[in-house]
């Protein structure tokens, strides 16, 4: 996104998820589809428009089906789930268990070790960026079957450095017409919490295979980048998935050379290089 569109960079007091406009690909008309029958606004505004929204059950067949939950909305959501997950009125004031959206690995050029990772923005990552929603197709934990979700991860907001780069939870917005818009959150045993995105990211760089692949590829100008981190919950595990893609030059296409996944179970952790 541009950081001038949608929620972000902006002042804002009401943020909900209600309607969905379509445009004709062909003449450039607009539908307006109502999806939250229960947001006071949308219902003020089709009162005072009624030939302006259409109800969602009028949409043609499979349009709704491609509906996806807004990652700006998500972004306001996790955020302000950070602190509010808390029950407890003494622990909230307090702030004892507070968490934050994990740090955004980026995008790592290895033939630069020095750069700073850079962002879907192309822009260099500070210790400021969180995570990026990500839009993942898979099983949940305790779920019988796939289904399409947003998904973002939590890590402690104090504590050592250490301390904080270890997941303690995620959330996910359900994208399926059957419950689209549901908030789910998963925590982790607090007594053995995984490694976080950002630590993942880290071990990934620093194993061996990959170090080996860095000499061995990422020479004589060789552009040679780790692409964005992808975590996968499966059961009661974790699967964290890293690509590495490079090119003769800044210009050239970039060609899939190594996926690096590190597996973390209750038993540990283990990297693996597909080769």
């Amino acid at each position: 996104l541009a950081p001038e569109s949608g929620l972000r960079g902006r002042s804002f007091n009401y943020a909900r998820n209600s309607v969905k406009a379509v445009i004709d690909a062909y003449d450039g008309s607009i539908d307006l589809y109502i999806v939250d029958e229960d947001d006071p606004l949308a219902e003020a505004y089709e009162k005072i428009f009624p030939d302006l929204f259409t109800d969602i059950e009028e949409a043609p067949e499979g349009l709704a089906e491609h509906f996806r939950y807004p990652e700006d909305l998500f972004r306001v959501q996790t955020q302000m789930w950070s602190k509010y997950h808390v029950e407890d009125p003494d622990t909230f004031y307090n702030g004892n268990d507070e968490w934050t959206v994990a740090e955004e690995p980026g995008v790592q050029d290895l033939a630069n070790s020095d750069a700073a990772p850079v962002g879907p923005d192309g822009q260099p990552l500070t210790s400021e960026d969180r995570f990026v929603p990500q839009y993942l197709l898979s099983r949940l934990p305790g779920d019988e079957a796939q289904s399409f979700f947003l998904m973002r991860p939590f890590v402690p907001s104090g504590g050592d450095t250490n301390a904080q780069r270890l997941l303690t939870s995620f959330m996910v917005a359900s994208s399926d017409p059957d419950s689209y818009g549901e908030l789910r959150t998963f925590e982790m045993p607090g007594n053995n919490l995984p490694d976080g995105p950002s630590l993942a990211a880290d071990q990934m760089e620093s194993d061996p295979e990959v170090r080996r692949l860095q000499n061995l590829v990422c020479s004589q100008g060789t552009t040679c980048r780790l692409r964005n981190l992808v975590m996968v919950p499966i059961d009661d595990s974790l699967l964290y998935v890293r690509s590495l893609f490079s090119s003769g030059d800044q210009s050239g296409v970039p060609r899939l050379e190594r996926v690096i996944v590190s597996y973390q179970s209750p038993n540990g952790t283990r990297i693996a290089v597909d080769t």
